[in-house]
Parts: C-alpha cells; structure tokens; sequence
C-alpha cells in the first residue's frame, strides 16, 4: 500500500510541475516596434538607381551599411537585418529594387 501511495503521490506531483507550466503570465506583452523605416538601411536615399545596372550602385563603394545583392537564382537567408541594404537584380543585372532587410 505504502508504494501505491508514493506514485500516486509522485504522479501528483509531476502534474502539478506540468500544470505549472500552463499558468498565465500576468505581465504585458512587449510592445510591437512596428515595421522598420525605409531609411534604416538608406534605400530611400538610392532609389534613383533603380533600373540601373548594379556596377552604377558598386562604384558608389557603398560603406553606411551592410549590403547584399540578390541576383536571379541566388539563394537568400531569412534573417532580417533592418539597418542591411538589400538590392534585387534582375537577369541582366539591373536593380529592380531596393529593400532594407
């Protein structure tokens, strides 16, 4: 009987730790920043060099803020850096578009 007892009584207390683990937290959520502004990676700025070849955006030597260039076919990460320049070339090498990301 005595053993019966101690896993009844460490069953119960496995599901109250579970059950601990389902208590609401009372705290606010963080608030939403929001979307990141265009002008954290400076994109706003070169948007006149869109439609042009990407050598015209490299002889700028470019150094505010990282940059990457996306050609067709180019594999992409999924991390998201507000303060990256990112240009999309076209298949003849053209900006199609500039992004912060």
């Amino acid at each position: 009987m005595t053993r019966g007892l101690m896993s009844v009584g460490l069953m119960s207390v496995a599901a109250a730790i579970v059950l601990a683990g389902c208590v609401a937290d009372n705290a606010p959520p963080a608030p939403d920043p929001g979307p990141a502004g265009p002008d954290q990676c400076g994109a706003v700025d070169l948007q006149n060099l869109v439609g042009r070849p990407v050598s015209d955006f490299e002889a700028l030597q470019w150094t505010k803020h990282p940059v990457r260039i996306v050609r067709p076919g180019d594999m992409v990460t999924l991390d998201y850096s507000a303060s990256r320049l990112t240009i999309w070339a076209d298949d003849g090498d053209n900006i199609s578009r500039m992004s912060c990301g």
